[in-house]
Formats: C-alpha cells, sequence, structure tokens
C-alpha cells in the first residue's frame, strides 16, 4: 500500500533513484565528491518520513557540512600546497606570470592555473588581493 506524499515533498524521478550519487565531474576532486553527496543527502532527507531515521540521516549531512566548511582550511589555517605558495611568493616579488614560470621552470599557463586555484581558495579575484590576503594570513612575509 502506497504512503501518502508529505506535504511540501516532491516526489523521486525515476532518471535518479535514491542511492545513486552521481560521479563527481572533476575526479580526484574530493570536495566536489563532498558537494554531491550532501546534495543528495539533503534531498533524499526530504523523502525519509521516520523521524529517527531523519534525525540520522540529518547528523551525517551536518558532518558533510562542517567538512565543506573546512574547504580550504586545515587546522583553522588556509591550506595552499607548497607549490602554490611558491607561486604567490614570486608574484609579491612583482614577477609576472611569464617571469614566474621561467623561475619555476614550467609554462606560463601553469603558472595561470596556480594562481586561479591560490585566488579560490583565498575568496579573491587578483593576484594583488591574493598576496595582501596570503600577507593578512601570516603565509607570506
Amino acid at each position: 500500500m502506497a504512503q501518502a506524499m508529505p506535504p511540501g515533498r516532491r516526489p523521486l524521478t525515476a532518471a535518479r533513484p535514491v542511492g545513486a550519487v552521481p560521479l563527481p565531474r572533476s575526479p580526484g576532486q574530493p570536495q566536489e565528491s563532498l558537494r554531491l553527496a550532501y546534495r543528495e543527502l539533503q534531498e533524499v532527507t526530504e523523502h525519509v518520513a521516520d523521524p529517527l531515521l531523519r534525525g540520522r540521516i540529518g547528523g551525517v549531512s551536518e558532518l558533510l557540512r562542517g567538512l565543506l566548511d573546512q574547504d580550504t582550511k586545515v587546522g583553522g589555517r588556509l591550506a595552499l600546497t607548497p607549490r602554490e605558495l611558491e607561486v604567490l611568493s614570486q608574484v609579491a616579488l612583482g614577477l609576472s606570470n611569464v617571469e614566474t614560470a621561467r623561475r619555476l621552470t614550467v609554462s606560463p599557463e601553469t603558472v595561470k592555473a596556480y594562481l586561479r586555484s591560490i585566488m579560490r581558495k583565498l575568496g579573491v579575484r587578483n593576484r594583488t588581493a591574493a598576496v595582501h590576503a596570503a600577507r593578512q594570513l601570516g603565509m607570506l612575509p
């Protein structure tokens, strides 16, 4: 016998059954996997009528959210890789991407990729702001 859908809940679609967590678009990106798992748990929780089970799923969901909140932090500090810090220190010296690439024996495109990652982690929009933020956090002198 089918149970009536509680008010405000959407029916699950046949295209994505419960338990079918989509694979991350960027393999090797654990944060993306966490985001997908969190979203899936949020959606599944909406369809659970049992309050005990709903609470347990909510608890797991909160654990995932806590991990996501620490997205770029380790031990309360932003986590830049050693290579990202090398790139950022060259930028802090005033070097261009091409000059930084020569010094670190990588391509200018690789330097750009590192800078994009650094800016995303620091939550800034340009290289100058990245240097400033890193200095404020004690990552650079």
